[in-house]
């Protein structure tokens, strides 16, 4: 009876190490990453010579992510809503994109202070947009085309190859500065917390309620 309880008890698992899975030949290695890093600066540096003096990027809208997580940070979008490019002033599509704005047409933006932003989001980048004469002299100019004096500015010499080609507004801090004052030093912070507490607890009702009932039993 012994050695039937001795043989449950030491009867495990027979060693059977699996060695032999050729791990060296599946792992990834990356050693092309730093010529791919020039690969990629050189096409950078392709595509600006090629777009020059456009700029490198669409003028892309300022959203805000989704959900309550992520909706206090602005990003980049994929593109104006037809709102927003008509509440800026610039008529058809086309023409719009003609200028290097982007167009989403299946956004939807509901918010009033994001349609306003973007709108003038657009303004600025007409505003400081400068048009290039056509290379044909004979042609009588249009309207926007800059004038020699503009082309010498140092905005229509340098290309814009920023990928937000306008940056995105900064959110407004929540904190305030000041001056420390007499006031503030003499003022004890535990004394005011102290108090608050117990405003809101109700101590201070039943401090009363408790004298009432002293009195009455006099």
């Amino acid at each position: 009876r012994l050695s039937s309880i001795n043989q449950e008890r030491n009867s495990k698992v027979l060693p059977n190490v699996h060695l032999s899975k050729d791990w060296q030949e599946k792992v990834k290695t990356f050693f092309n990453q730093p010529g791919k890093k020039l690969r990629r600066r050189k096409l950078r540096a392709t595509k600006a010579k090629n777009t020059a003096p456009n700029p490198t990027h669409l003028l892309r809208p300022a959203v805000r992510g989704q959900t309550r997580r992520y909706n206090n940070k602005s990003k980049l979008g994929r593109g104006f809503t037809l709102a927003e490019l008509k509440l800026s002033g610039v008529k058809g599509v086309n023409y719009a994109r003609s200028l290097g704005i982007a167009i989403d047409t299946r956004r939807k933006d509901t918010c009033s202070e994001t349609q306003k932003l973007n709108a003038e989001r657009i303004k600025e980048y007409i505003s400081r947009m400068i048009l290039y004469p056509r290379k044909n002299a004979d042609k009588k100019p249009q309207v926007l085309e800059a004038t020699p004096n503009q082309l010498k500015s140092s905005e229509a010499v340098q290309q814009n190859t920023t990928k937000t080609v306008l940056p995105l507004p900064k959110p407004e801090s929540a904190f305030s500065w000041t001056a420390i004052s007499k006031e503030m030093k003499d003022e004890s912070v535990y004394k005011t917390l102290r108090k608050e507490w117990k405003q809101q607890s109700g101590f201070y009702k039943k401090l009363e309620a408790r004298k009432k009932r002293a009195q009455t039993k006099k």
